[in-house]
């Protein structure tokens, strides 16, 4: 063999060594142990940063139930069930309006809630300082917020268009963008220059990056499935526990309300993990591709920006057709249940509604039935 056969197997046996290495790196194994080692270190501060949006939503919800509690008890209400009828009895149009205005702010601000802590989180993890989960809360600005949701209005037309048209599209496009949301935050780009960057590093490594996906949702959809059956049995055991005194009703309804919470704990738990997970992956993602250029080209930005647009439009055109397909059967059935009353009258020799009889003052039967 001369020396220039030697070098060139040299430089094949260099080239594969690297990319079983790198392979290695990208192990689900290798990416859940170190993800595992920085949960251990900051996974409580995620957690708090990610249970924000449910209490939240929890203390509206207390809220608006106690309002509504005391609205009726000063009407000589005694118990909450009868609160509830008495409201919707004698307010029931005022109450719909209340109704509609908690949904809104529940609605608005559980979402701005859930993505500040979502940055918040993300900026804690990457983090080199050890830093508060207050601090990490407070140093993000709303022009991050609005930054990422933008984004991830993007991201929901982009995997909705995919989903729609096939599965298969809808697979592939969340194996290159899952990481849309740290490139976001972490590095600042905005729209279409977070969707090319985040394609970029997943670049040569799609298959994997895919596997890995797979097996971090599908472990959190089982130990979440694990975690409500449990749950569940719980709660039937707890809902058919005799009720015999006072103590034991509110024992039983402690129980409930304790065993729900600690459902919903969990299931933040688990996503806590699952963004650690993903962002461990997007780390090593970025270290593997240190040599992917931040700078977008005007003309493929521009090329990315229509396929965008193309995508989302075809979703709001499939939604616009299926609320007018909606519209028009419920119309059609509208004026054949119009179409059917007026025979039904014809027939039964009542020309004019006004003639129909009414059950309202029918006499009272045994036991006050008709």
């Amino acid at each position: 063999m001369n020396s220039n056969e030697h070098h060139t197997t040299t430089e094949h046996g260099g080239h594969s060594a690297s990319v079983v290495e790198t392979n290695t790196q990208l192990l689900f194994t290798s990416i859940i142990k170190q993800a595992w080692t920085l949960f251990k270190e900051k996974g409580l501060r995620v957690y708090a940063l990610m249970i924000v949006p449910i209490i939240f939503v929890l203390a509206t919800a207390i809220i608006s139930v106690t309002t509504i509690y005391i609205a009726a008890k000063c009407s000589g209400v005694d118990n909450l069930f009868e609160a509830f009828i008495s409201v919707y009895r004698y307010a029931r149009g005022y109450l719909i309006a209340l109704e509609a205005v908690i949904a809104l702010i529940v609605i608005i601000g559980g979402l701005y809630f859930a993505l500040k802590s979502s940055v918040a989180a993300i900026k804690l993890l990457d983090s080199t300082e050890r830093v508060t989960a207050r601090h990490s809360w407070n140093s993000v600005s709303n022009k991050q917020v609005f930054s990422l949701l933008w984004v991830l209005l993007i991201l929901v037309g982009v995997l909705a268009g995919g989903y729609i048209l096939l599965f298969i599209p809808f697979l592939f496009l969340i194996t290159f963008y899952f990481n849309v949301i740290f490139v976001n935050v972490l590095e600042g780009k905005k729209g279409a220059d977070a969707f090319v960057i985040s394609r970029e590093y997943v670049r040569g490594y799609a298959p994997i990056v895919f596997v890995n996906l797979l097996f971090i949702v599908l472990g959190s959809m089982v130990l979440s499935k694990v975690i409500s059956l449990l749950v569940g049995l719980l709660l039937y055991v707890v809902g058919h526990t005799p009720v015999t005194s006072l103590v034991t009703f509110i024992l039983t309804t402690l129980a409930t309300i304790v065993l729900i919470l600690i459902s919903f704990l969990v299931q933040v738990l688990i996503q806590s993990f699952s963004t650690i997970f993903n962002y461990t992956m997007f780390k090593k993602l970025k270290s593997l591709k240190a040599h992917v250029s931040t700078e977008i080209k005007k003309g493929r930005k521009t090329v990315w920006a229509w396929f965008i647009t193309g995508i989302v439009l075809s979703v709001i055109v499939c939604v616009g057709v299926v609320i007018f397909q909606i519209l028009m059967a419920s119309k059609i059935n509208l004026r054949d249940n119009q179409q059917d009353l007026q025979m039904m009258r014809v027939n039964s020799g009542y020309d004019n509604s006004d003639d129909m009889p009414s059950f309202d003052n029918l006499p009272d039967g045994p036991n006050g039935q008709y």
